[in-house]
């Protein structure tokens, strides 16, 4: 099995996140028991679509290593979100420790740099998981259901939640803290670019609150 194309894009136009420095890589990244399969926002996003099928298909992105190259020329002081579209390299679910650890080295001239992954963190996944958020980039763990955010938040992992609804920025289940997406919980008025002063909730590793989506 080949390994995901990833494409860069240096100063974004999308409107959740702002003029920072994104990327997507190929729908083959993403794990088969992923549940957000039939509700992800980057698959049913007409352009987020357009685009993943695209880098999926190798007719745009690059190979992971060119990649990485690419995002250790950014601009110093550069804010980056990875994988607006796809998730982690890996071969049958198992996230590559190597390439993981060359893209962390990558990041490290950024303000800051985060992803998200809906691989599982078992036994091989959590250690390259793990040393990404020790390292300078924050992966956090997606998750579907509140519970199973906090069971991950309580073995120590930065986390996010899909949620239905809310009514407030913040609640707490199980006596644990959720903060709401600060662009859904300001209507959109802020971007990733401007959320926590300018420090990204998603970019902070060790965070004492899971953020929380509302679906799309």
């Amino acid at each position: 099995m080949s390994v995901s194309f990833s494409s860069l894009t240096e100063v974004s136009q999308n409107s959740k996140t702002g003029p920072i420095a994104v990327s997507s890589t190929g729908w083959s990244s993403c794990p088969p028991e992923c549940g957000m399969k039939d509700e992800c926002y980057a698959m049913k996003g007409y352009h987020t679509r357009l685009h993943g099928d695209a880098i999926t298909r190798h007719e745009r992105g690059v190979p992971p290593e060119q990649f990485i190259k690419q995002v250790a020329a950014l601009r110093p002081g550069t804010m980056f979100r990875h994988n607006v579209g796809g998730d982690l390299w890996h071969q049958r679910g198992r996230i590559n420790r190597t390439l993981l650890k060359l893209l962390t080295q990558a990041v490290q001239h950024l303000s800051h740099a985060w992803t998200y992954t809906h691989h599982k963190p078992d036994s091989w996944n959590q250690y390259a998981i793990r040393l990404a958020n020790r390292s300078g980039f924050t992966v956090n763990v997606s998750t579907e259901t509140l519970d199973d955010a906090i069971k991950y938040y309580r073995r120590g992992y930065p986390v996010t939640c899909v949620i239905d609804e809310s009514d407030t920025a913040t609640f707490r289940h199980k006596g644990v803290p959720f903060k709401v997406c600060e662009n859904q919980a300001t209507n959109k008025t802020t971007q990733c670019c401007g959320c926590g002063n300018g420090t990204p909730m998603c970019a902070i590793p060790d965070r004492d609150y899971i953020v929380a989506f509302i679906k799309h």
